[in-house]
């Protein structure tokens, strides 16, 4: 995660407001971030002589105590530079990103806006319906070689991700991917080989069996059950099923295909495969710990590893039940409606998908560059994972993260049905047909 230290002005004022928002290499891969061409580089509002502030707004744990904001503050020196600007960091404390996108939603209502915001993926069709985001489209077609850059180098199933009725909403800059990571200890103490990167389901069962004979009685277990409703939504890919249909018209989380998922998960915690969620000891530590053997997560595992000095770990697709169908989800900045600067806002937005920029936040935050041109120095350590490079791309059939309007909501519903259900308190069919009508009101309401 990233380690920040000034210019946190906001930051106070954010926290009484709400109550109180998925290290910098030196490979830019091979391209300059100074621009020469007046076709590129864009005059900001700013005279030479008067330096502007741009106000970016972001989820508070990129916040480290260890090196406070020192890589963010290396991240926009450039731009700060080229375009005579201060850009003021305002992070904003958040339990996930559902509880992010309700504390930036107030500080808008309460006049304290931000130029430029960091939206999680999960956030893109919420923010289009409340209208706080801006189009970048005045500003590309004003400066159309920013654009080719951007459109020629960047992975085309996620280019026009944040399109929506012909108008672009944000660029991605980085990515996420969801795997099943393996503790190697576990494994080796099992007598079990590493499976091949894609595997199907039948094979993942003869797995969980093998480890549950070698973990019993000695205090880990075979597997962590997804516990957030971002790691869930893979799963119910390799189901077939997810919250929504693909074009969000239609819940289907009470079919029988997400039945038999959470039938299958409720089944894990009863016969002693996984533990009982607990939401004090996530998957992710729980992985890196031994305590189970193997959990599903994005490469940010890799700062759990980094945290415990601990490699021995490898990576393979999330088991393929009745397809296979990696997820992404995208890094992003968007330009807030209210901002008197947008073209330095747009700028900024622009700034973040260069090689330099993508290189060093794909460094800091263990993320995936969405630029095929990017190269990427990254540390000796990761040799040590096997099958390293499942995670250092995303693959042609990926597919992005459901984000439905009502995502506050759905994140809401998704914790109290798997609560309710891990619990035995509620069968799989009984839960996934009551949060089914739940979501269906939620979204309703949009």
């Amino acid at each position: 995660m990233f380690k920040l230290k000034k210019r946190m002005a906001g930051f106070l004022t954010v926290v009484l407001l709400v109550g109180a928002f998925t290290g910098c290499a030196s490979n830019d891969g091979g391209q300059s971030s100074e621009k020469t061409s007046s076709e590129v580089q864009i005059e900001t509002q700013s005279s030479d002589s008067e330096s502007k502030v741009l106000r970016w707004a972001f989820a508070g744990d990129m916040v480290s105590e260890t090196e406070g904001t020192k890589p963010l503050e290396e991240l926009v020196a450039d731009f700060e530079k080229e375009y005579n600007c201060t850009v003021d960091f305002v992070p904003i404390a958040r339990d996930n990103w559902s509880d992010y996108l309700t504390k930036l939603q107030t500080m808008m209502v309460s006049g304290n806006s931000p130029d430029v915001f960091q939206n999680p993926h999960e956030g893109g069709r919420m923010a289009d319906n409340l209208g706080i985001n801006k189009s970048l489209n005045a500003f590309i077609d004003e400066n159309p070689k920013l654009w080719e850059d951007y459109i020629n180098n960047t992975y085309e199933s996620v280019a026009y991700i944040r399109q929506v009725d012909g108008e672009i909403y944000s660029l991605p800059f980085c990515l996420q991917d969801m795997v099943l990571w393996i503790n190697l200890d576990r494994f080796q103490e099992a007598g079990l080989e590493v499976p091949e990167e894609n595997w199907t389901f039948e094979e993942f069962e003869e797995y969980l069996d093998i480890l549950k004979r070698a973990s019993d009685g000695k205090g880990w277990y075979p597997f962590g059950l997804p516990h957030d409703m971002s790691s869930y939504n893979q799963w119910l890919y390799n189901f077939d099923t997810g919250y929504f249909n693909d074009d969000y018209t239609e819940v289907i989380f009470d079919n029988d295909k997400s039945v038999e998922l959470l039938d299958f998960f409720i089944n894990c915690v009863q016969q002693g495969y996984s533990p009982m969620p607990d939401t004090n000891y996530d998957g992710w530590q729980q992985l890196v710990d031994g305590y189970v053997a193997m959990t599903s997560c994005g490469k940010w595992m890799l700062n759990y590893c980094e945290a415990a000095d601990f490699y021995n770990v490898a990576a393979v697709q999330v088991p393929e039940k009745y397809q296979s169908r990696p997820q992404y989800a995208i890094y992003s900045v968007e330009v807030c409606n209210t901002t008197s600067q947008y073209e330095l806002a747009c700028q900024f937005c622009f700034y973040t998908v260069s090689p330099k920029f993508e290189a060093q936040w794909a460094i800091n935050d263990s993320a995936i560059p969405a630029r095929s041109d990017v190269q990427v120095e990254w540390p000796q350590e990761w040799d040590q994972v096997e099958n390293i490079d499942l995670v250092q791309s995303i693959p042609e059939n990926a597919y992005s993260l459901q984000n439905p309007v009502c995502f506050t909501e759905l994140v809401n519903i998704w914790n109290s049905m798997f609560t309710s259900a891990m619990a035995g308190e509620v069968n799989a069919e009984t839960a996934c047909t009551s949060a089914a009508e739940e979501i269906r009101a939620a979204n309703d309401k949009y």
